[in-house]
């Protein structure tokens, strides 16, 4: 039996549809007659109607010897559940509905409730059935919610713990700002340093950055192949004035255009340029 469900939106007040197939009870039918004794539960969501879960009174003295909580899901349902060491050292969650059916961990079978209240885990309760029939009976739900970037109202399937935007734009344009926070936030965390070269303060992107610009890095590296060369090489000095060439081209001969001008004038008119003044 197909049943068709509908249902209108009051926000666009448009009509969805859908359909799904009701999950027949299992073969024996459970006892309904079984008495029952309510299993305290803990944590901080142990509150108000989730404070204990109903089970089967033959069960109850082997269920109470652990230690069960309340554990709401994303769907906003609340199960009793506790976590058991495995072997490899991991932390694995078993649901008391599975744990009273008998149903290992990673079966690909789900339980249901009759009466839909999750924690109502006696056996006259609760319906197994393929994992499968869980998506084509589980009904849409559609909810309106605020976009995190524009603020606008929009219809959307997604969880409520799930960041919502109305578009990809408002999506693409919210990571960019959440990039520039991030960026903003390492920078203000940053130690001024300042720069080898200019003396300017800066913040450093890197830990070992020395300089503030690309600029002064290459000004420092040519100093010091200057400097190396400089150091390797015997001292030269202008063939007309007799200046230092300290810090100049391998192959100078004068310090300046004038002192070249010079010396081709006077090789011109006398053999030899004189011996410096």
């Amino acid at each position: 039996m197909i049943i068709r469900n509908a249902k209108k939106c009051q926000m666009t007040n448009k009509r969805y549809t859908w359909e799904h197939t009701p999950i027949s009870p299992p073969s024996p039918p459970m006892r309904g007659d079984a008495p029952t004794r309510l299993l305290e539960l803990h944590g901080r969501h142990a509150t108000g109607a989730h404070q204990y879960a109903v089970v089967d009174a033959d069960l109850f003295d082997e269920l109470d010897a652990h230690h069960w909580r309340a554990k709401p899901s994303a769907s906003g349902r609340t199960y009793a559940i506790r976590n058991v060491r495995r072997p490899d050292g991991g932390t694995s969650t078993l649901r008391l509905h599975r744990v009273v059916l008998g149903i290992e961990t990673g079966e690909p079978v789900d339980v249901f409730f009759a009466d839909g209240d999750p924690l109502n885990c006696t056996r006259a309760n609760l319906r197994i059935g393929p994992r499968s029939a869980t998506t084509r009976n589980a009904a849409p739900r559609r909810r309106h919610r605020k976009c995190c970037h524009c603020g606008a109202l929009f219809a959307t399937w997604a969880p409520h713990g799930r960041p919502g935007f109305c578009s990809d734009a408002c999506r693409h344009a919210a990571a960019i700002e959440a990039a520039r926070r991030r960026t903003a936030a390492k920078q203000a965390a940053r130690i001024p340093v300042t720069c080898a070269w200019c003396g300017t303060d800066f913040a450093p992107r890197r830990s070992d950055a020395r300089y503030c610009s690309k600029t002064c890095r290459h000004r420092a590296k040519n100093a010091r192949r200057s400097a190396e060369q400089n150091a390797s090489s015997p001292a030269r000095f202008c063939g007309w004035c007799g200046t230092s060439l300290e810090g100049m081209r391998a192959d100078a001969r004068y310090c300046s255009r004038s002192c070249r001008s010079h010396a081709r004038h006077h090789a011109a008119k006398s053999p030899g340029p004189p011996q410096g003044s």
